[in-house]
């Protein structure tokens, strides 16, 4: 086997979080020589989280996420989930209700509905549930709260919060009656991570943990190869490659978020209690504290606030306890976007277009009990 200096490198990914990773599962497909790897001695950076072996006594791996509030003028109140609970709440006039259900018709079908939203995609959504479905203020925070976004709400765009909140109302009761998510019990981002780097390991992608990127320069013309860059490793080796992707080529935007974890003595059954009949116990609230809820004159409150409650149930706290975090529940979607700029760049032809079809992926053939396809290995 060629030692890391010798092989002609097409692409060298330097880290294992949650984007490079991705980058890898992308490039499995691709025939691309893939050098991938990682200071740490573990997959996933920021993401990691214990092995399945750590933490073998927590034996379900996901719980139900049911309940969402919000909170309106010093005190919760449920957001709505569908047809039932807006007929349920005597604190909507039969008149906004009729234009909450027409919005919620048009959501779940709004991709063949593009005459009436594309010529508003760029406005916030508030102003489209104004002009175009009457609502009063108080329903455009509620169906705003829907989107998860951390934005102000004058900064929610129509076309990035439409496909969050149809998200969100058809997966109401697909994993069971009165919830449509579910939380994992363990793990998260680093999961998805493994999976992705060991989609790449398949595909032929050499992996090294525990060695790092030193340092970056260009490299000297060959003949033998077109590799422009020589990336210098940790373990003291330097290869060679044509493309070279780092941590910090994740294309963020520099924002922040604020974030906090707490445990409450208080159990707040009444939170995890489902308005749904047959639906089980919630595991997992979602409490939105709009813009402008919690200011106060010498602080105002310009972002919106999720905080996620955890019940005992998780097993993150003991019985009769819960567990607070201030945290986005939702897959933050340009971890993609990014993906699939550096996919474009890596696998752009002389004429700048891409060759293959991004994260879409063939069958395998599978490996009969007979093979002995360890050998290789």
């Amino acid at each position: 086997m060629e030692s890391l200096s010798d092989t002609k490198w097409d692409v060298v990914i330097s880290g294992t979080g949650l984007q490079n990773s991705l980058l890898a599962l992308a490039l499995s497909r691709s025939d691309k020589k893939i050098l991938h790897i990682d200071q740490n001695d573990y997959y996933g950076a920021a993401e990691a989280a214990f092995s399945l072996q750590e933490v073998e006594e927590w034996v379900e791996k996901v719980r139900n996420l049911g309940n969402w509030w919000i909170y309106e003028n010093g005190s919760l109140k449920r957001l709505p989930n569908g047809r039932e609970d807006i007929f349920q709440d005597r604190s909507i006039d039969n008149r906004a209700k009729r234009s909450l259900m027409k919005f919620l018709k048009f959501v779940v079908d709004y991709k063949n509905q593009a005459e009436t939203w594309e010529p508003h995609a760029d406005r916030n959504l508030e102003w489209f549930l104004s002009t175009q479905f009457q609502f009063p203020p108080q329903l455009q925070g509620v169906i705003t709260a829907l989107t998860l976004s951390l934005d102000p709400p004058n900064h929610v765009t129509v076309q990035w919060a439409l496909p969050r909140i149809a998200r969100h109302l058809t997966s109401i009761g697909v994993f069971g009656p009165g919830f449509g998510a579910v939380f994992p019990k363990w793990g998260g981002g680093a999961e998805i991570a493994q999976v992705a780097c060991r989609a790449g390991a398949v595909g032929g992608g050499v992996y090294v943990l525990g060695t790092g990127a030193r340092d970056t320069i260009p490299a000297e013309p060959r003949p033998e190869d077109e590799a422009t860059l020589s990336v210098y490793l940790t373990n003291g080796e330097c290869v060679r490659t044509k493309h070279f992707v780092s941590s910090s080529d994740s294309g963020t935007t520099g924002e922040s978020a604020s974030k906090m974890i707490a445990i409450l003595s208080s159990p707040l059954e009444q939170i995890f209690t489902s308005s749904i009949e047959g639906a089980p116990l919630s595991a997992v609230s979602v409490i939105v504290f709009p813009s402008n809820s919690l200011g106060s004159e010498n602080l105002a409150q310009v972002f919106p606030i999720y905080i996620m409650l955890h019940s005992s149930e998780t097993g993150e706290c003991p019985t009769g306890q819960r567990h607070e975090s201030s945290l986005d529940p939702a897959f933050d979607d340009r971890v993609l976007h990014g993906v699939r700029r550096q996919w474009n760049d890596i696998m752009g032809n002389e004429n700048g277009e891409s060759s293959g079809t991004f994260m879409q992926f063939g069958e395998r053939n599978s490996m009969n009990a007979d093979d002995d396809g360890d050998d290789e290995y």
